[in-house]
């Protein structure tokens, strides 16, 4: 079923948001828009905590001409607005459901590929991937990979503790670096890449990866 909303409703998001209280903790949620699909917003569920077990969910709404238009309620949007995965963890490119059992952490290639996590057996999980048109294909197949993120040259990165049982970074099915020293995201979606170098949140502070070198360096 669809929602329509006039514009006047994303600007009194909006000024909620501006004109929050005192006590974060009851100030609605600001609407946040998609990289890469300037019509796509999405807007938090209230008193949402995120994190890789129970991801919070968002609503999507999609500007058209004038008006906003209810999409459908998520867990993640992949950069771009093609893919999402929906409350459940089903996979949806455009209007099909590809895959499910699908965590957060999106990834989306130059070519339009998508890769993502799949979880069917928690904590057991690996890197899958659907090039446009196609069908999900394993990336990885050792259980313990998840938080796939593409380069803009189209190289796959990802975290595993695989091989050594010591969770780092794996660009391409290469480990670059291992725990303590390494740093993985927290927060999936919120991975980008920046001055040539990837930068995440780790919980505790933001992160940036030398994906030359393997070093990561806490942000000030």
């Amino acid at each position: 079923m669809s929602r329509r909303f006039a514009p006047a409703t994303l600007l009194l998001i909006g000024a909620l948001a501006a004109c929050a209280p005192d006590d974060a903790a009851l100030a609605p949620p600001a609407p946040v828009a998609v990289p890469g699909a300037a019509h796509l917003t999405l807007v938090r569920d209230p008193g949402a905590t995120p994190n890789d077990e129970t991801p919070p969910t968002h609503t999507l709404y999609a500007r058209e001409g004038g008006t906003i238009r209810f999409v459908s309620r998520v867990w993640a949007v992949a950069p771009g607005g093609a893919a999402r995965v929906e409350p459940g963890g089903a996979l949806r490119i455009g209007d099909a459901v590809v895959d499910t059992h699908v965590r957060p952490g999106l990834a989306t290639a130059p070519d339009g590929t998508v890769a993502y996590t799949r979880a069917t057996s928690p904590p057991e999980s690996d890197v899958w991937r659907v090039r446009p048109g196609g069908h999900p294909e394993r990336m990885t197949a050792d259980g313990r990979s998840e938080r796939p993120f593409y380069l803009p040259d189209g190289r796959l990165l990802y975290t595993s503790s695989a091989d050594t049982g010591r969770v780092g970074w794996f660009l391409d099915g290469r480990r670059l670096n291992s725990f303590p020293e390494a740093r993985v995201p927290a927060f999936p979606d919120r991975t980008r890449f920046e001055g040539g170098r990837v930068i995440f949140d780790a919980g505790d502070a933001l992160y940036a990866l030398d994906v030359d070198t393997g070093r990561t360096e806490r942000l000030p």
